[in-house]
């Protein structure tokens, strides 16, 4: 893919057939260790706001893997049309070139629809396959793929304009992802900063320590801070 993202002048792009991530392993094993150590320690604070936080970041980081695999998503579509133009330059049909995908660079991006071709389907309702995806790139594929399938005619200067199409809006998801990134950083920041403001007074007054560790209204109050 990332030899097809150089040709569309894109950057490559994390892969989003990417492995279950440490984070979801470490919170598995996480959130029994924490009630264990909290029940041990008797601390409420450990035993109840510990896991709740665990089970945060595992949500964020699936959150996170889903975002990554949308965006790298849309931009290997610029691949699939430049494979599609290439095999209908070489004198291929649309059904065939579609059916050739499972080759390409892209592949992943056009799985539903490639196997749904293998299984005998027209090229019409394969393309629907893909339509059922939330990510507007996916479905103006899917739109015009059955759209030629059904009207026919050359394909190839749809699928030009479709390209260029694809390409303005991966760029336009990376500007807007940049122009995004400081500001996420200050919200970030809002977010930790109470957080560490408390470890260092806990770490300075013992009984404020005691207060979050070993008192039921010291966790309520956290697990609240939490929550917020």
């Amino acid at each position: 893919m990332s030899a097809v993202l150089v040709r569309s002048g894109l950057s490559a792009p994390p892969g989003w057939s990417e492995p279950r991530p440490v984070v979801e392993l470490a919170g598995a094993l996480g959130v029994p260790s924490l009630v264990v150590a909290g029940l041990w320690l008797s601390s409420p604070l450990l035993v109840v706001t510990g896991p709740l936080v665990v089970l945060l970041i595992v949500v964020e980081g699936r959150r996170r893997r889903r975002w990554r695999a949308d965006l790298a998503r849309a931009e290997s579509l610029p691949g699939v049309a430049d494979h599609l133009i290439q095999q209908l330059r070489s004198g291929s049909s649309l059904a065939r070139a579609c059916r050739s995908l499972e080759t390409s660079p892209a592949a992943a991006a056009t799985k539903p629809l490639t196997d749904a071709l293998h299984r005998g389907a027209t090229l019409a309702e394969a393309s629907r396959t893909l339509g059922t995806g939330a990510d507007p790139s996916v479905r103006l594929l899917a739109t015009t793929l059955r759209l030629w399938a059904a009207t026919g005619g050359p394909a190839r200067p749809a699928l030009r304009r479709l390209r260029h199409t694809l390409v303005g809006r991966a760029h336009r998801r990376r500007r807007a992802q940049a122009q995004a990134a400081s500001a996420l950083s200050s919200a970030g920041l809002l977010v930790v900063a109470p957080a560490l403001f408390a470890v260092i007074l806990a770490g300075t007054e013992p009984e404020l320590a005691r207060f979050y560790l070993h008192r039921p209204v010291g966790a309520v109050c956290a697990t609240g801070s939490v929550i917020l």
